[in-house]
């Protein structure tokens, strides 16, 4: 399993799954790690392909929180999806290009198929309070860690969400 998210390595560990690989830059490695990530790959090494090329077709789950239709956003889907299993392996992302938002939201329509493509699912979530039950007894037991970085404004919060660089949560303190 594959992944770009500090949340989503944990959720994975504390759901079972094996190995975990976590995606991330050079300088995060020893936080992904430290979140359960079995193995750390940084996309900003220069083994970062060759890394790649070794887990072909053997993935089977690849879960993507960078891919989107914003420019500054790489689309990692074409360099990922030939890690994935042949039959059992599933491209999960969190965002998308505008044709895969398209298809996601129509296939929502009841009486509609499903018009995403073969093997890759974009997440629309709609959390419930079973899901924050669960995320709440993952924090008790410690299997769940969410770091938070505190900032005055709103506005800060949005330019460093911006920035695509920020670790963990922000926590807006207002007064």
């Amino acid at each position: 399993m594959i992944l770009w998210s500090t949340v989503g390595v944990q959720i994975a560990k504390a759901m079972g799954a094996s190995p975990v690989i976590g995606i991330c830059s050079e300088k995060n490695r020893g936080l992904v790690k430290s979140l359960g990530a079995d193995r750390v790959i940084a996309y900003d090494s220069p083994s970062f392909e060759s890394e790649l090329d070794s887990l072909k077709g053997s993935v089977s789950l690849v879960y993507d929180t960078v891919t989107s239709f914003d420019p500054r956003d790489p689309n990692y889907e074409p360099l990922l999806r030939p890690l994935l299993h042949p039959i059992a392996g599933r491209y999960v992302a969190i965002n998308a290009m505008p044709s895969d938002w398209i298809r996601a939201l129509l296939s929502q329509i009841p009486g509609l198929p499903n018009l995403q493509r073969d093997r890759y699912d974009l997440v629309l979530v709609q959390p419930d309070s079973d899901m924050l039950i669960q995320a709440a007894k993952w924090a008790e037991a410690k299997k769940l860690r969410v770091s938070t970085t505190e900032v005055r404004s709103v506005e800060e919060a949005v330019e460093g969400l911006k920035s695509r660089r920020h670790v963990g949560k922000y926590v807006i303190k207002l007064g």
